[in-house]
């Protein structure tokens, strides 16, 4: 998937930003060209029944790359064809999607359809701006929620209800560089059974190439701004942090553990690069780091960048405890101000329906999730990797991301707080424990707004 939009461009979206953004923005004039034209004289749809199938104009909020824009853009026009009732007007953001967002729901200009980043999109729907699709669900007989591998559904609920609908979605799992594992004589990974994090130490501690002066090649990368939460998951801990809940245990030793183990692989065992490391940028990609715990969203950037060859194996787990591994979906989410709902929910579902994630596969920015589409050749004949199906069969364990509309100032603040035990200047639980108090004020003010 595309990157967490807040993460891709200009930030996370944290309270200071919220308040700051939406002050002005209540005294706004009207919004110029697609949006503000679409919103005049619409008529209020009535709940209940069937789908309406009046002629109506849909306003569609996008973001993310040149590809995701020509993908939307295309998806839109493909849409209006098939349903002629229905005009699409698209609309790209370039910048930060929830800075905008929340522009455009204090002028209650909002788009009818957009595509929310997964870190914030809760906190959209908590304050009212974006509604939940139960309602539709139920009253659109077409749709079938048995279609869909089960796990891509229920990671965008929010307090149990579902409040988004997927696109680009992605398993974090390792992928290797078989041209670097050959060349240090270590076999490749099992692509149905899991390392365990302790083997794949040792494999990537043989996988640095230190010339004494400076290593030009390191063994390991992980997703540094979520396994902060997925290693104690691993660990046990599965509520470590639970966003919809406002519930946060960093303090417990489970998720000590697992932070300083994290720090480790940097300070320790070496076999991670430093933040303040003064060689040359590590990145899977780059070909000089022989593993890398990320998601399948990364693997079009890999085919393009990465002479070797490489491929993927399930995510590693810790010895003696329960598989838990992890995937997240961009959502698309649907305005509350929204006049023409069951028009919009058309879009939504084309666009995360056979047609949509088609397209999504064929352009390498998504992994299937549509049962129909598995085995399509619109992603397996994209290599490498050469074991597509590692990504797809991970979510047989996978426990849905804890994001919350805490989590940008929640995860702000894990980005300073860990900034030193990254350098060894601390230990995670002296990080941590002086942090606390913070952390717990995030919940207490995030709680009282959002509920």
């Amino acid at each position: 998937m595309q990157r967490n939009g807040t993460e891709a461009a200009g930030g996370h979206l944290t309270r200071r930003r919220l308040v700051a953004l939406v002050a002005p923005a209540l005294a706004a004039p009207a919004m110029s060209g697609a949006l503000a034209a679409c919103t005049a004289g619409r008529q209020a749809q009535p709940a209940g029944g069937e789908l309406s199938q009046a002629p109506a104009t849909v306003t569609f909020l996008g973001r993310g790359s040149a590809v995701y824009q020509q993908t939307f853009e295309e998806l839109s026009r493909a849409f209006s064809e098939r349903f002629p009732q229905i005009t699409v007007q698209y609309t790209h953001e370039s910048g930060n999607f929830d800075q905008k967002y929340t522009v455009l729901g204090a002028s209650d200009q909002l788009p009818d359809v957009g595509f929310g980043t997964v870190a914030f999109y809760k906190g959209h729907v908590a304050r009212g701006l974006a509604t939940y699709l139960d309602e539709l669900v139920k009253r659109d007989k077409a749709f079938r929620e048995q279609d869909y591998d089960p796990y891509w559904l229920v990671a965008l609920k929010y307090k149990g209800r579902l409040a988004g609908l997927p696109w680009d979605p992605g398993m974090v799992v390792l992928a290797y560089n078989r041209n670097l594992f050959q060349k240090a004589g270590v076999p490749f990974p099992d692509p149905k059974t899991p390392m365990t994090w302790e083997d794949t130490l040792d494999v990537a501690r043989r996988l640095v190439v230190d010339n004494g002066s400076q290593v030009d090649q390191w063994g390991l990368e992980v997703w540094w701004a979520r396994f902060w939460w997925q290693i104690p998951r691993q660990m046990g801990l599965l509520d470590v942090y639970q966003g919809d809940e406002n519930v946060l245990k960093l303090d417990d030793p489970v998720a000590l553990e697992g932070l300083q183990w994290l720090a480790d692989l940097r300070v320790k065992y070496k076999v991670s690069r430093p933040p303040d490391y003064a060689g040359p940028a590590a990145a899977f990609a780059n070909g000089n780091v022989g593993m890398s715990a990320d998601g399948a969203w990364t693997w079009g950037t890999n085919r393009t960048k990465l002479q070797d060859d490489w491929d993927v194996a399930p995510l590693p787990q810790f010895k003696g405890k329960k598989r838990v591994t992890m995937g997240q979906a961009s959502p698309f989410i649907l305005a509350g101000s929204s006049k023409v709902k069951d028009q919009a929910w058309q879009l939504m579902k084309y666009l995360s329906g056979p047609d949509g994630q088609q397209l999504a596969l064929e352009r390498g920015i998504s992994q299937p999730m549509l049962k129909a589409q598995f085995q399509s050749p619109a992603f397996t004949k994209l290599t490498p990797p050469h074991t597509h199906e590692v990504a797809v069969n991970e979510t047989q364990y996978a426990v849905p991301p804890p994001y919350g509309p805490s989590y940008n100032d929640v995860q702000a603040l894990i980005d300073q707080v860990m900034t030193p035990v990254y350098k060894g200047e601390q230990s995670a639980r002296q990080a941590i424990q002086a942090a606390m108090p913070q952390f717990k004020q995030i919940l207490e003010e995030t709680k009282a707004r959002y509920g």
